[in-house]
C-alpha cells in the first residue's frame, strides 16, 4: 500500500463539496466530523476542512496536516471507494495522536457500515 496522498486522492472541485455536504452522511467523531458520500473515481478521495473556529492560521493548518495524515496512513482501512469531508474541531489540535487515530478508526468502521462496505 503507497502511503502517499497526491492529486488524485484530493477534492478539489467546489461542486464536489458542494455535492457531498448536500447529499452525503456524516459521522460525528470526538475531535472531527465526516461527511461522506460513495466514491465515484473507483478510490477514496478526501479534503480537510478547517474553519476560524479551530484558532488562527497556524492551529488550522495543524489540523488539517493531521487530517490529511490519518487518511494518508489509514487508506488501507477504507474498504472501497469514498469521498471524505474531514471536518476538523478545536480540540484536534491539541489531541494526543493515539486518541486521534483511534477516532478516525471508529469512525472508518461507520462509514464503510453507512456505505454497505465490508
Amino acid at each position: 500500500m503507497i502511503e502517499s496522498y497526491g492529486p488524485r486522492e484530493r477534492i478539489r472541485r467546489k461542486s464536489d463539496f458542494s455535492e457531498i455536504y448536500a447529499r452525503g452522511r456524516s459521522h460525528r467523531g470526538r475531535y472531527f466530523t465526516l461527511v461522506f458520500l460513495p466514491g465515484r473515481e473507483g478510490h477514496s478521495r478526501m479534503a480537510a476542512v478547517a474553519s476560524r473556529k479551530v484558532g488562527g492560521a497556524v492551529e488550522r493548518n495543524k489540523a488539517r496536516r493531521r487530517a490529511k495524515e490519518l487518511f494518508r496512513r489509514n487508506k488501507a482501512l477504507i474498504s472501497g471507494a469514498a469521498d471524505i469531508l474531514f471536518i476538523t474541531r478545536k480540540s484536534m489540535v491539541d489531541a494526543p495522536w493515539q486518541a486521534l487515530r483511534d477516532d478516525y478508526v471508529k469512525a472508518l468502521e461507520a462509514v464503510a457500515k453507512a456505505l454497505g462496505q465490508k
